[in-house]
Order: C-alpha cells, then sequence, then structure tokens
C-alpha cells in the first residue's frame, strides 16, 4: 500500500499541492482568450468540463437540424420544382450528417476531439448553407436572417477555445459575404450597412457572451480546484506526521490494522519496530531543530528503501513503524541491516551519525491482531536496545531463547 493510498481514495484523484503556491498556479494569461497559465491546469480544466460541453453541443446541433429541416417548408414555397427534389435531398442529407456528428460526439473522449469535431461541423454547415443559397432564387435573402443567429450558436453552444470560435464564426461570415455579392441580385448601399452591421453585431456579442463564460467557469474551476486542495491539505493534516509527513500514529495503526487481517490470513510478512538510538540527547546537546533534522532525514531515507506496498508511519518521538507485507523473516532481516547502514551514513548539521534499533515480528495468525504482532517487535526492539543499540532483533529470536 503506498502512503497516497494510506491517506484516502480522494488522494488518488487529487494530489496534494500546498495552498500557498496556488496564486502562480492558476494564474490567467490572454487578454481575448483567457486560459490558465498552467498548461497541466487548462488541460485538466477542459478534461474536467468535457462532458458539459458535449452535451452542449450535442443540444445546439441538434437544434439547428431540426431549424435546418423545417426550412424545408421553404423550400417547397420558392424553390422552382426543377431543382427542388434535389435541394429537398441535399438538406435532409445534411440533417442526417448531424445526427451522425451528435453520435460522434458522445464518443469523444479528449478535448481535442471536441474542438475537431465541432470545427468540422462549422465547415458542414457553411457547405450546406452555401449549397441552399447557390440554389435559391438570386432575388431570396433569407439567409440573412438565419445567419446572425449560428453566429451566435456558435459562440453560445460550443465551449471550446474562444480562437476556434472566432475562426469558425468568420469562416461563416466569410460564405455569406461571398454568396451576397457574387450569388445575389445587388442590394442598395443602406441595405448593405445595415446587414454588415448586423453581422458585426453578432460576431462582437458572440466574442464578448464566450469571453465571459469562459472566464466565469475558469474562475469556478479555480475555486473548485483550491477547495480540493484545501480539503486534501487537511486530510493530509489528519494523517501524516506533519514533521516527517509519514504517516501518524493513528493513520498507521488504521492501515497497517487492516493489511495485518489480509497478510496473516496468506502471504504474511513483517513488522518492524525503529528507534532512533539516544536521541533525547542528541536533542539536549544540538537542539530541536537538529532533531528535527535527523527524524526528517531518517523518514526520507526509509521511505527510499521501501517498495510501493509498505506501509510506513511515525508512531512516537523518535519512534516509527514499518509494515512489509509478504517479505520473509529473513530477507526483512537483511532490510533491517540496511536501514541501519543507511541510518549510520546520513549527514545531519553538526551531529554524529545516527544510529537506530530494529525490533521485527513475522506476521503470524496465532497473534490474532495487528497489536499483538506490534508487541512481539517492540518486545525485540528493547531486546536490540539491551543488547548495546544499533542492531537488530527479531522476536522469533526471543521466543526461542524464553522456551530454551
Amino acid at each position: 500500500m503506498t502512503q497516497a493510498d494510506a491517506s484516502g481514495t480522494d488522494a488518488k484523484r487529487t494530489p496534494a499541492t500546498p495552498v500557498h503556491s496556488a496564486q502562480a498556479h492558476y494564474h490567467l494569461r490572454g487578454a481575448l482568450d483567457p486560459r490558465f497559465a498552467a498548461a497541466q491546469l487548462e488541460n485538466a480544466y477542459r478534461a474536467f468540463f468535457l462532458e458539459t460541453d458535449k452535451r452542449h453541443a450535442i443540444i445546439a446541433i441538434g437544434v439547428y437540424a431540426l431549424l435546418k429541416a423545417s426550412f424545408a417548408v421553404v423550400d417547397v414555397l420558392v424553390q422552382p420544382p426543377a431543382g427542388l427534389s434535389r435541394i429537398l435531398f441535399f438538406r435532409f442529407a445534411f440533417v442526417a450528417a448531424c445526427a451522425a456528428t451528435m453520435a460522434l460526439m458522445v464518443r469523444v473522449r479528449r478535448s481535442g476531439q471536441y474542438d475537431a469535431l465541432v470545427l468540422g461541423w462549422v465547415l458542414l454547415v457553411v457547405v450546406s448553407s452555401f449549397y441552399t443559397i447557390s440554389h435559391r432564387p438570386a432575388d431570396h435573402f433569407g439567409f440573412l436572417v438565419t445567419s446572425p443567429i449560428q453566429l451566435l450558436l456558435v459562440f453560445a453552444f460550443f465551449r471550446n477555445r474562444l480562437g476556434l470560435q472566432m475562426q469558425a464564426g468568420l469562416i461563416m461570415v466569410a460564405a455569406d459575404c461571398f454568396a451576397l455579392l457574387e450569388l445575389r441580385v445587388p442590394m442598395a448601399t443602406p441595405m448593405l450597412v445595415q446587414v454588415a452591421l448586423s453581422y458585426a453585431i453578432a460576431f462582437l456579442v458572440g466574442v464578448m457572451v464566450s469571453r465571459q463564460l469562459k472566464l466565469s467557469r475558469r474562475r469556478m474551476y479555480e475555486a473548485l480546484a483550491r477547495e480540493r486542495e484545501f480539503s486534501q491539505a487537511m486530510r493530509d493534516l489528519a494523517f501524516r506526521d506533519d514533521l516527517t509527513e509519514v504517516l501518524n500514529r493513528r493513520s498507521f495503526l488504521q492501515h497497517a490494522d487492516a493489511a495485518w487481517e489480509t497478510l496473516a490470513g496468506g502471504a504474511g510478512g513483517c513488522v518492524l519496530i525503529l528507534d532512533i538510538d539516544h536521541f533525547k540527547a542528541l536533542n539536549d546537546r544540538h537542539g530541536h531543530d537538529a532533531g528535527d533534522q535527523a527524524l526528517v532525514g531518517f523518514a526520507r531515507m526509509i521511505q527510499a528503501a521501501s517498495r510501493e506496498e509498505d506501509l510506513f508511519g511515525r508512531i512516537g518521538g523518535e519512534e516509527f513503524a514499518l509494515l512489509l507485507p509478504a517479505m520473509p523473516l529473513a530477507e526483512a532481516q537483511r532490510f533491517a541491516e540496511s536501514i541501519m547502514a543507511g541510518c549510520r551514513a546520513l549527514q545531519v548539521r553538526q551531529v554524529e551519525p545516527l544510529s537506530v534499533s530494529i525490533g521485527i515480528a513475522a506476521i503470524r495468525a496465532a497473534d490474532g491482531n495487528l497489536a499483538t504482532t506490534m508487541l512481539r517487535a517492540d518486545r525485540a526492539l528493547y531486546r536490540a536496545k539491551a543488547a548495546g543499540r544499533g542492531r537488530s532483533s527479531t522476536a522469533e529470536e526471543d521466543e526461542m531463547a524464553a522456551t530454551g
């Protein structure tokens, strides 16, 4: 079991980040198209809202497809009979393409796929609209009413990057400008100005609304992320030792007890109780800062040497406990020797080399619970201290001596 696992299931989903370092982490860049400066945070933000964005896009595409299908009535009223069947076929082919796009949108798993699909659908809209316009009578200007609505639809419902929304909007405007100037009968200048203003207003309103929505969502995400970070920090305080950042006594015992039940019935393992020798004297001679450095260095050394599945915690002032799942006693003794060697090699400011005494007990079903196994390891620890410190002893040695 890893240390993160032992801190609770939420720790797997949200890594602990110090709250005091978050200000720069959440900085936004880009005046027009605001994004988090940290790429990892931006990607997490988009992933967080991806399902919502997909849902909005599916609704927008569906509504637009229904509107497009309803304009078949206009086709019947204004289209010459010769080309009616062809334009109706193309219109309903577009509706079918919209349905296919909606089906693909359901399968989207990454924001990049979402962006590409939305832009592809916009191009499909442009091609469809251009085809319809080109096959309408030259004096028909109905698209001038619907196109600004399309623009607003793109900005309001497709929550991808504003730059992509603007590209899609400009493609729509360019296609309509070409249709208006090349495929329609000439319009009076005042009417052209009104049309240009309606497009410009729709575009600018869309940009402003989209930007405000993006800012609001990012601020909401920032608040949620900060809350998660704060909650994780509080969980760490509850489950971890404040100085060494390993599991505290309560957390170690809670998770070790659950692991013991499994190990005693099958894979076995060992429990080690570790005590830094002469720690009180070290504090008295060199001060508490040096003592704290020794504890932190010792804890980090153990963490670096431990396996991912091992469980390590501080259970007293200078006393630590280590649960080694599925590790035979002989291997646990060798591991204890390596810990003692690592302890002697620790460099702590103005402090003589450290030593540690270790008591080892194999996990066995006959103990009945973790407390008994730890008691056996604790007795072995006292035997190691009585024998001169800086060494390890096993509960099995004690038990053999008692019976021998």
